[in-house]
C-alpha cells in the first residue's frame, strides 16, 4: 500500500496583504462615513429645531460689553455666485437678520453693516473693541482693543451703511447678503462710551434641509460600505 501524504496549504503573502488593505480601507471609510453622516444629521436637526416661523435659523441671544465706544466684528468676506453655482448663490444664504437691544433701557442702540473700508475710515481714530471667535459653540468671544477717542459724529449720521437700525428697545436689522468685505458694528445711538448690548443673529439658509438629507444619505452609504470592507478583510482565507 502506498502512503499518501496530504499537501499542506501555505497562505500566500499576497492574500494577507490584500486583507490588511481591505481592513485599512474599510476603517477609513467607516470613519469618513460617520463624519459625513454626523454633519448631515446636524444640518437636519438645525433645520427642524432652530428655524423660526419666518424661516430664519437663529443663534442664541448673547451679551457683549465694552467700556469703549464701539463693538465690531472681524471682517466678513462674502462671495456669492451668479446663479450658476448654487452652493454660493444668494438664494442659499438668503437674508441676514440681527436683533439687538441695549442692556440699559434708557440707552438707544445702533447696529449697522457696512463695507469694511468705509467703516474703518469712520472708526480710524475711535477707541473700540473688535470681537472675534464668534463661530464657536459655546461662545467664548475675545476682544481686541483699538486705542483712540470718541467718534466724530453719531453713527446714525453716516450715509455709508448697507443696512442699519437705531433706537431704544429691541431693534431689528435685515440685510440681503451681497458679495464684498463687510463688518458689523454696535454702538450707542449717541456715540457715547460703554456699549452693553444683547444680540441674536439669524439667517435664511436655503436648501439646508436638502443638504442635510444629501450628506446623511452619502454618509450612510460610505459608512455601510466601510463596514462591508472590514467584514471581507476580516474573513479567514
Amino acid at each position: 500500500m502506498t502512503a499518501v501524504t496530504p499537501d499542506l496549504a501555505v497562505p500566500a503573502r499576497g492574500g494577507d496583504a490584500g486583507r490588511v488593505l481591505l481592513l485599512l480601507l474599510g476603517a477609513l471609510a467607516v470613519f469618513v462615513g460617520a463624519v459625513i453622516l454626523t454633519a448631515g444629521s446636524a444640518m437636519l436637526w438645525i433645520d427642524r429645531t432652530q428655524r423660526d416661523d419666518t424661516g430664519y435659523v437663529n443663534t442664541s441671544t448673547e451679551q457683549f460689553v465694552t467700556r469703549s465706544y464701539a463693538l465690531t466684528t472681524d471682517p466678513l468676506d462674502i462671495h456669492l455666485g451668479d446663479g450658476r453655482s448654487w452652493f454660493v448663490d444668494e438664494d442659499v444664504l438668503g437674508s441676514v437678520r440681527l436683533r439687538a437691544e441695549s442692556a440699559d433701557p434708557d440707552v438707544g442702540i445702533f447696529v449697522g453693516i457696512a463695507r469694511t473700508s468705509d467703516l474703518e475710515r469712520y472708526l480710524a481714530d475711535v477707541e473700540l473693541d473688535r470681537v472675534s471667535h464668534l463661530d464657536v459653540d459655546p461662545l467664548r468671544p475675545t476682544y481686541g482693543r483699538q486705542a483712540g477717542g470718541a467718534p466724530p459724529t453719531a453713527p446714525g449720521e453716516q450715509r455709508f451703511w448697507a443696512a442699519s437700525t437705531v433706537g431704544a428697545g429691541e431693534q431689528t436689522l435685515t440685510w440681503e447678503a451681497e458679495s464684498g468685505n463687510w463688518t458689523v458694528v454696535a454702538m450707542n445711538a449717541d456715540g457715547s462710551r460703554a456699549v452693553d448690548v444683547r444680540v441674536q443673529a439669524g439667517a435664511q439658509l436655503g436648501l439646508l434641509d436638502w443638504l442635510g438629507a444629501a450628506f446623511a444619505g452619502v454618509g450612510a452609504l460610505v459608512f455601510v460600505g466601510g463596514i462591508a470592507l472590514v467584514l471581507v478583510g476580516a474573513r479567514r482565507p
